[in-house]
């Protein structure tokens, strides 16, 4: 199985929104479906009317 990256961003902008909440609920459902994922908590991308931001890097791009 190929590891997934998902990042979350961790300023003050996204953690105002939720960004906390999003990646422990990102984490707990990879855990109940066995999912390899890897969670990195990143700075914003200036998008900050899209916070929080998640990207996912896969294998396939």
């Amino acid at each position: 199985m190929s590891v997934v990256t998902v990042y979350v961003p961790c300023d003050s902008a996204a953690l105002a929104v939720g960004a906390d909440a999003v990646a422990q609920c990102i984490a707990q459902e990879a855990a109940a479906r066995g999912l390899d994922v890897h969670i990195v908590r990143n700075g914003s991308r200036g998008l900050f009317w899209l916070e929080p931001l998640v990207e996912v890097a896969t294998p396939a791009g």
